[in-house]
């Protein structure tokens, strides 16, 4: 029988079969088999004297508990694979915490860790690391011991450099350096073959560094909130780039490099070069007549529309084959077109529309749909052909 350790009511239990039991009798069952552990939301004095008893524990998970410290009876959890310590006041992780051979996620965020922990690098096994809103100023360069991290989230703290060992990291995939003080990013970051999400958000970076290029599975690129004024044209190696988050002085660079990923706010820019735009969000106070002009976008994915006036989705909107995401938002419709089923590559609908009340049968044939987003409408029940 598996054993799972929960909280109810700011008070830990032992769920037993199908009952409850509380952290203070919790010893007079057999615990050997516990696996789960949560002691979120308690008083420090709450916490268990000794965890001894849990040698087949796999997750802890101690929220909020206001802890200043820990106790040192982590060496008897060989099991442990995930340690959850975000929202407390910790200032310094126990050694003990690096006999933990088995961790794989270890999370310290929103504390007040000042030093990175050196004890975190003889965790040789750990996959997901969170130092999140801490106080740290600066990184150990012995960081690239922990070969095995493919998460790495150092956000809202005080950094003002990284070190140059952050490129031994092969397995990294999610890189979070947001809410910083960098200036610079290391050129060893070009060594991340794996890194699919790089988040710079909110720093004093200028420019970033040419090796960026070589990162061929980056997804996410966040560098809103920086002061990048311009984009090397090595960046458009990028060919895995889905997502790019800049400020409005980038805008003719990622409009150059990533056609894909830029969205045009205005349908007289976008017109200058129809077959360029693959996405669209305009917003119109008024009624329009230029709707009739949309079929221009042969190659459009993605159309946003934001209108009040609007009652009823124009035919021109049907015309554009290779829509795969399509958001009608305020708008005034009551019906969407008889023949919607037209948009054969739809695979995200967002409708905000309050006076929207039925669905066509064709609507049932959006065999592509994948993800439907319905707000303020007056429908009390989805319809059959939905399901």
């Amino acid at each position: 029988m598996r054993f799972v350790l929960i909280t109810l009511f700011s008070i830990p239990s032992l769920l037993y079969g199908q009952e409850y039991y509380p952290m203070a009798k919790i010893l007079e069952k057999e615990t050997k088999n516990v696996k789960v552990l949560d002691l979120s939301f308690l008083s420090p004095k709450q916490f268990p004297d000794s965890l001894e008893y849990l040698p087949k524990l796999e997750e802890l998970h101690l929220f909020y508990n206001e802890l200043c410290s820990l106790p040192q009876e982590f060496k008897g959890l060989k099991n442990l694979k995930e340690l959850n310590l975000f929202e407390n006041l910790l200032v310094d992780i126990p050694n003990s915490i690096g006999q933990l051979k088995n961790l794989e996620v270890l999370g310290l965020g929103t504390n007040k860790i000042k030093d990175f922990p050196q004890n975190i690098l003889q965790l040789k096994t750990l996959k997901e690391l969170d130092l999140s809103t801490n106080q740290l100023s600066n990184l150990t360069d012995q960081l690239g011991q922990l070969k095995k991290l493919e998460v790495l989230n150092l956000s809202n703290n005080q950094l003002t450099s990284i070190p140059t060992c952050i490129g031994t990291l092969k397995n990294l995939k999610v890189l979070n350096l947001s809410n910083n003080q960098l200036d610079s990013i290391p050129q060893s970051i070009g060594h991340l073959k794996n890194l699919e999400q790089l988040i710079l958000t909110k720093n004093n970076i200028s420019s970033l560094p040419q090796s960026i290029s070589k990162l061929q599975n980056l997804e996410t690129l966040t560098i809103k909130g920086n002061s990048i004024d311009t984009l090397h044209q090595s960046i458009s190696k990028l060919k895995k780039l889905r997502e790019i988050d800049f400020e409005k002085q980038l805008a003719p660079s990622v409009r150059t490099f990533f056609p894909k990923l830029y969205s045009y706010r205005s349908l007289k820019e976008a017109l200058i070069n129809p077959k360029l735009v693959y996405s669209l969000a305009i917003i119109y106070k008024d009624s329009i007549s230029d709707f009739s002009l949309l079929d221009r976008f042969v190659n459009l994915e993605r159309l946003y529309i934001f209108s009040h006036q609007i009652k009823a989705i124009p035919n021109s909107i049907l015309e554009l084959k290779q829509l795969k995401s399509l958001g009608l938002i305020g708008m005034n419709i009551k019906t969407l077109p008889k023949d919607i089923n037209r948009l054969t590559q739809l695979e995200d609908l967002w409708l905000k529309a309050p006076s929207l009340d039925s669905f066509p049968k064709s609507f049932g044939l959006l065999k592509n749909l994948k993800r439907l987003n319905l707000q303020s409408l007056k429908i009390s029940k989805m319809p059959d052909i939905i399901g």
